[in-house]
């Protein structure tokens, strides 16, 4: 078992990108933070990026991490509720509120 203090500093996003650190998207901006597709933001060159506030999901709890892989796979963990859930598949949009709130029951 990882003990969660272990992982703090994974978690903790950098001074670049509060949102983002060590391979780890976070949802610390929530409730109050901006959802957006984390996938169209990577799109355009990182000058024209805007990560202030952002979060995956308003509804789904601050320590909820993802690992964000390439069309839409998804690794979410969410240490508060004991659950990790992988999306994987061959591309397709998604929203990653939208997956979450239907998980959460929200």
């Amino acid at each position: 078992m990882v003990r969660p203090e272990s992982l703090d500093q994974s978690w903790r996003g950098s001074e670049a990108n509060l949102t983002f650190s060590l391979g780890w998207w976070n949802n610390k901006a929530a409730p109050g933070g901006r959802e957006f597709d984390f996938e169209d933001m990577l799109a355009p060159n990182w000058q024209r990026q805007d990560w202030h506030n952002a979060c995956l999901c308003r509804d789904a709890p601050r320590d909820l991490v993802a690992c964000i892989g390439s069309r839409y796979q998804r690794l979410y963990v969410v240490p508060s509720l004991n659950l990790i859930v992988v999306r994987q598949g061959a591309g397709g949009r998604m929203s990653d509120a939208h997956l979450l709130r239907l998980l959460l029951g929200k």
